[in-house]
């Protein structure tokens, strides 16, 4: 109704409430759609169009149509580097660029093209040291780095992002999860002891999601295996 009749703000604003309510009760199919309905009608110049693309091409990822996601976040990419040479010294330009990048790296890993997927890593990256530089206290800009680092095999310096921004919020269990993470791509005898205490930790104080409980597991089994090849 609202898309009918122009009114983009408030039809932009209810897609979102939607789509996040559907996202909870695994709905794809009905999300993606509703997705591609209000990427198609808002127009190129409003600033929710480049946020439904992607999330248009999230939700094809996930039902497994890899291409067609592939196809959606290249549109995406295109929108946002239209946007950042019309405005390039804007953040959220600039962030919205690096993670359009930083999926359409996703996509082609997952497609096997190991050389392309590294290409979009680095220049997600490369993004991400800009804004960092411009703004180094801010949390979102330094997660992104981190992310970035690990996509492009460098887990140490995402290692020195992750323990800084525990340092500057240290009650704040997500950045805490998101260490264990890197740590566990470092995946050292080390490394693996300092995840499991972090995520035993965080387990007795029933600060894990149901998603992230598994991690205790996980980690153990890792190291059990390391444990178990070093002394081979």
């Amino acid at each position: 109704m609202f898309l009918a009749a122009q009114e983009f703000d408030r039809a932009s604003e209810l897609a979102q409430q939607v789509i996040q309510f559907l996202q909870g009760y695994g709905q794809t199919t009905v999300w993606v759609e509703l997705a591609r309905e209000v990427s198609e009608a808002l127009p190129v110049n409003h600033d929710d169009k480049l946020r439904f693309i992607g999330t248009e091409g999230d939700g094809l990822a996930l039902l497994g149509f890899t291409a067609e996601a592939m196809d959606r976040h290249t549109q995406a990419s295109a929108l946002a580097e239209r946007l950042v040479a019309q405005e390039p010294d804007r953040a959220d330009f600039l962030r919205n660029l690096s993670v359009s990048y930083n999926k359409m790296g996703d996509l082609q890993q997952a497609l096997g093209q190991g050389d392309a997927a590294r290409q979009f890593f680095q220049k997600s990256l490369d993004l991400r040291e800009r804004l960092v530089a411009q703004e180094p206290g801010r949390a979102d800009f330094l997660d992104d780095l981190a992310t970035s680092y690990e996509r492009v095999g460098e887990p140490q310096r995402a290692l020195s992002l992750r323990e800084r921004l525990v340092a500057q919020d240290p009650g704040q269990a997500y950045h805490r999860v998101r260490m264990v993470r890197t740590l566990m791509q470092i995946g050292n005898t080390g490394s693996l002891q300092r995840a499991l205490e972090i995520v035993t930790e965080l387990q007795n104080a029933k600060q894990l999601t149901p998603i992230e409980a598994p991690l205790v597991e996980a980690i153990r089994q890792m190291l059990q295996q390391v444990k178990s090849a070093g002394a081979s």
